[in-house]
């Protein structure tokens, strides 16, 4: 007898003893087997949510519905209930048992496989790269950074491996604590906006805009909370985390194209620069090294900076090719 045939038995409370023997018989050959009974119990109404019963599967419930669905199926196929015997319904109990366990097994197999799946963003263009996360998170990821999380992301916390620089815009829910995993670092937080850099020799940076985020060096079990104009950093190579004051305006000018400038000195100018617009500058680093800088740039395009740079210091600049820039100048 076809499995379908079978499946629809059981369903409309049909199948006699041996129909529900052979049926727990093909359920157990195969997850194909198992997947169509699923989607035909689910199109009878007897399973609403797939995924609610993933998370809620009850197996003494399930028996005890099962057992309760045998017994009535026993009296209507069986013309005098006196002949209903107790080695007879033992017989169906051992049958329900062993299906639902079947069942759920599958269930835990399905959802197992679920939660196993990975989902990886990389930023390989020289733009920033912007994403919005199943929770409603934003993530801008600077060139070369990446971020993955499971499928299941948006469960029971947000927890998420980065690496390379990224600025994040957590979406607030206090019931699900945002968790950024990072080596030998890992941050939380409920609800905040910050800047995180995580490099090839997992040091880590953060800097904090707005809210509070807890960071927390797994080894020493040492915990920093971070407070808004604040920066931490972990050395990995020291295998110390500390916080400061961050008293870099320009930290992320990467993300909102701006630059400002108040007496800077002219290797803080080129650094920014060269962060800002992922270009590599080379200069006399002895000749130019008294020279500072007051300006403010606002999303502009790299030859207005290079020309104020010439205007203001009378230095020369060329480009060897589009990513490196040289500087040449007799000082100030």
């Amino acid at each position: 007898m076809e499995l379908q045939e079978l499946i629809a038995k059981y369903v409309s409370n049909s199948a006699t003893e041996a129909e529900n023997a052979k049926l727990l018989e093909l359920l157990a050959r195969s997850n194909e087997n198992k997947e169509l009974f699923l989607d035909s119990v689910a199109s009878w109404n007897t399973v609403t949510d797939s995924e609610a019963l993933l998370n809620r599967f009850d197996y003494n419930k399930a028996l005890k519905e099962f057992e309760n669905k045998i017994e009535d199926i026993s009296l209507k196929n069986i013309k005098s209930a006196s002949k209903v015997t107790n080695l007879f319904r033992n017989r169906y109990l051992q049958l329900a048992a062993g299906l639902i366990l079947i069942i759920g097994l599958f269930f835990v197999f399905k959802s197992t496989q679920k939660t196993d799946i990975v989902i990886s963003e990389t930023n390989t263009e020289n733009t920033v790269k912007s994403l919005i996360l199943p929770d409603g998170s934003k993530v801008f990821l600077y060139k070369n950074a990446q971020i993955s999380y499971k499928e299941d992301f948006n469960n029971k916390t947000r927890t998420i491996q980065s690496s390379g620089l990224i600025y994040f815009e957590i979406a607030k829910n206090p019931l699900k604590p945002f968790i950024i995993e990072a080596g030998a670092i890992e941050l939380k937080v409920l609800g905040t906006s910050f800047e995180f850099k995580n490099d090839i020799k997992n040091n880590v940076e953060v800097v904090l805009e707005s809210g509070k985020v807890e960071i927390l060096h797994k080894a020493k079990n040492k915990r920093i909370i971070l407070n808004p104009g604040y920066k931490a950093v972990f050395s990995k190579e020291q295998e110390r985390l500390e916080s400061f004051i961050n008293n870099d305006v320009n930290y992320n000018s990467w993300k909102t194209g701006m630059l400002v400038f108040q007496k800077d000195s002219f290797s803080k100018v080129i650094k920014d620069i060269e962060k800002l617009y992922n270009i590599t500058i080379s200069y006399d680093t002895e000749k130019l090294v008294s020279c500072k800088l007051t300006a403010k740039f606002d999303n502009e395009p790299l030859e207005v900076i290079f020309h104020t740079l010439e205007l203001t210091f009378g230095v020369e600049i060329t480009k060897k090719d589009s990513s490196q820039i040289i500087i040449k100048g007799e000082g100030c």
